[in-house]
């Protein structure tokens, strides 16, 4: 499916010579991706199994969060890193044993003080709000090796993020940034160029009409006058793939995929997340699984619960739900494959 699309799992012509491509994926591998996903023609995704939005032209050789969208024309190193899970800082404790009652120290605290007596009561969770923007990569970046990035950060268009960066703020259009902080070391253009690339969108338009038009991408002020004098260059018209179209609703005993393992139906658990499920995506899915026949809850302290027959859907065969990003990582469930009976 995804070489019919020229989405190419490998890289190759490294050194300017055509070679054999190996294969990185292999039949039976579970790839993850947001339903809303789609992913143009013409890239490169070399790194991990998670699928996300990527223009024509791109190659991409670490592994994105599926709430990336990498705009056309970039190149990103291996060794990108993320910043992990964020605690609640503005709460009084930051610790998991406030806001995540499943790990293992404090469920077994709390068993014991059930056991004990002193808890009466179900106690109820802080919330640990993470970031809910995506990370964004514009056209034509240029992102080193070993870069460390904050999970939700706009990178401009046509910049360039230094090897071994830490990047924590969005970087602007063309800047040129590195450290630790990374901070902005220059910018590639004078303004005035990075004006008139900005505006001319030219990653808009057919590559194959530029070249042969032989528009000179050598220089910039030299590319923009002859790029601005083209009155009829056809704009790029890329096939995109939609994941959309390839998701199944679940069924009953279906064995499905989450973005971070296997949900089977169980007889105990919820889906729990501290975002109230009221944007457009999130309402679409809830119909979609009333349509198949699940029962959708609304609880009062935030919770969703799917239930179908008496179960419920969970991360865990105990109940227990895996830790999740935001509202798009259980949008929409990919069937893999149905248990033996």
């Amino acid at each position: 499916m995804l070489e019919d699309y020229r989405i190419f799992d490998a890289r190759s012509g490294l050194v300017k010579e055509h070679t054999t491509r190996r294969r990185r994926l292999k039949a039976g591998n579970r790839l993850h991706f947001n339903p809303s996903t789609t992913i143009e023609e013409y890239v490169t995704i070399a790194a991990g199994h998670n699928l996300y939005e990527v223009g024509a032209f791109s190659s991409i050789v670490s592994v994105l969060p599926v709430h990336a969208r990498v705009g056309r024309y970039c190149s990103i190193a291996t060794g990108l890193s993320f910043l992990g899970f964020n605690h609640p800082f503005k709460a009084v404790s930051q610790s998991s044993a406030v806001f995540n009652f499943d790990r293992e120290f404090i469920a077994s605290y709390l068993s014991d003080a059930r056991v004990r007596g002193t808890i009466t009561n179900d106690p109820r969770e802080i919330a640990a709000p993470q970031p809910e923007r995506k990370l964004i990569i514009g056209h034509d970046v240029w992102i080193g090796e070993n870069c460390t990035f904050s999970s939700s950060l706009q990178i401009g268009n046509g910049a360039i993020v230094a090897s071994n960066s830490h990047v924590v703020k969005d970087v602007p259009p063309y800047a040129i940034v590195g450290g630790n902080p990374a901070k902005i070391i220059r910018y590639r253009f004078p303004d005035e160029i990075i004006a008139r690339l900005e505006a001319s969108r030219w990653w808009d338009y057919e590559l194959a009409a530029m070249l042969d038009r032989g528009i000179d991408f050598s220089n910039p002020q030299n590319f923009l006058d002859v790029f601005e004098s083209q009155n009829d260059l056809p704009r790029a018209q890329y096939r995109r793939l939609r994941l959309s179209s390839f998701l199944i609703a679940p069924e009953t005993n279906a064995i499905i995929s989450h973005h971070g393992g296997i949900v089977r139906l169980s007889d105990q658990g919820d889906i729990s997340h501290d975002t109230n499920y009221t944007d457009s995506a999130a309402i679409a899915t809830i119909d979609r699984l009333r349509d198949a026949g699940y029962t959708i809850t609304a609880m009062q302290d935030g919770r969703i619960t799917v239930e179908k027959h008496g179960k419920k859907l969970s991360a865990q065969p105990n109940g227990g739900f895996a830790q999740v990003y935001h509202i798009a990582d259980w949008e929409l469930f990919t069937m893999v494959g149905h248990p033996s009976e």
